[in-house]
């Protein structure tokens, strides 16, 4: 099994109740407008639960949507990537909590997009424990989806993505 196939059987024995569809149904309905976002470089910054999920969010990026991005942890924002940060620069990035948002506002001061999801930020989603980062998955892949459609490519069918390993 993958890392994030052993975190999903934790999260199913620890919160066997939570049924979260409603939500998924609430981010199919959100109307994300990739069109500003066509000439960005991505950065998807996660903590804890979310970090995994923010590098299967590069990933999608990179391979749906032909865009160059980083996951980061949001503590190491701080150890470099920080200064790379420029007009041309989108950060993703699942707020958890009001300590992350001293990097957000780090993000901002030098010209950088945030895009905050979480409880009450600009991409709403609801407070269901660590489900919360499968919901930010799901925006993340919604986001390249639409970016790729933007970009008139076809998000079905990526490019240099071979479908069979041969040695």
């Amino acid at each position: 099994k993958t890392f994030f196939g052993f975190a999903l059987q934790f999260l199913w024995q620890k919160y066997p109740r939570i049924e979260f569809h409603r939500e998924i149904e609430q981010l199919f309905k959100l109307d994300i407008q990739a069109d500003e976002f066509v000439d960005k470089n991505f950065i998807i910054l996660g903590t804890k639960y979310s970090y995994p999920i923010s590098l299967e969010g590069m990933l999608k990026l990179q391979e749906v949507s032909n865009s160059w991005s980083v996951a980061l942890p949001f503590c190491e924002i701080k150890h470099g990537p920080l200064s790379l940060v420029d007009d041309k620069t989108v950060c993703i990035g699942h707020v958890t909590n009001e300590c992350i948002m001293d990097n957000v506002n780090q993000i901002r001061a030098r010209n950088g997009r945030v895009i905050e999801v979480g409880v009450g930020k600009e991409i709403n989603i609801p407070d269901i424990g660590p489900y919360s980062s499968l919901l930010f998955l799901i925006y993340l892949q919604l986001f390249s989806y639409k970016l790729a459609l933007v970009k008139g490519l076809n998000p079905n069918k990526p490019r240099s993505i071979a479908k069979t390993i041969t040695v």
